[in-house]
């Protein structure tokens, strides 16, 4: 039941946001939409709000947003993060909304994603060591370098703190994720970077060694 669309074509749906029925411009026409797409039970999760913005495009007169949702979880059984489960797939609806479609993120147990991460830490000089950074410096370190190299492949946040977590120390501090690397790290930061990255009691630790050096 994956895609129920045994007697409607993607070409078919796409022709339908063309020419809206007449039958279906009235101020309630949500039979007609649902009509027009052969929207069925199924297993897909969708978010009412993606339909909501098929529905906009191909009703001449929408009926609110509300009412088409209320409608919606009238007709189709729904998850309890409140997805609709319908026959047509995400990429499907997406495709139709005419959205661009976002490339799908590598997860940790992907060889390629390990050679991508592996690339990433030797370019930054990421190795284990004493100094505590913060976690999302390092992340926005990560994001900025994939989108300045223009790179395809990309790791989420949440696979991206899975390999940190299995290449370096890891603490946690108000909470904060900060993770132990070698102080040769902050050579490749920004200015503004040095100073969000540190952990309040590293801050300490460096304004106590700073405050030793000063002759008495």
């Amino acid at each position: 039941m994956k895609n129920d669309l045994k007697h409607t074509s993607e070409e078919d749906l796409l022709k339908a946001l063309e020419t809206t029925d007449e039958k279906g411009t009235t101020a309630n026409d949500f039979n007609g939409f649902i009509n027009t797409f052969n929207l069925k039970p199924g297993t897909n999760k969708i978010k009412a709000r993606a339909l909501i913005k098929l529905y906009n495009k191909w009703s001449k007169e929408p009926i609110t947003g509300e009412l088409f949702t209320l409608n919606c979880h009238l007709l189709f059984e729904s998850t309890k993060k409140s997805q609709l489960l319908i026959n047509l797939e995400p990429l499907t609806i997406l495709q139709l909304i005419g959205e661009n479609t976002k490339k799908p993120e590598l997860t940790k147990n992907s060889p390629a994603s390990k050679k991508h991460f592996e690339v990433f830490i030797k370019k930054f000089e990421l190795e284990s060591g004493s100094l505590f950074i913060k976690f999302s410096v390092l992340y926005d370190t990560y994001i900025k370098w994939r989108h300045n190299n223009r790179l395809k492949t990309q790791l989420g946040k949440q696979t991206l703190v899975e390999f940190m977590n299995l290449y370096f120390k890891r603490k946690k501090d108000n909470n904060e994720i900060y993770y132990g690397l070698d102080p040769k790290i902050l050579n490749n930061l920004t200015h503004e970077q040095k100073l969000q990255c540190l952990s309040q009691k590293s801050k300490l630790n460096a304004i106590k060694k700073e405050n030793q050096k000063k002759p008495n």
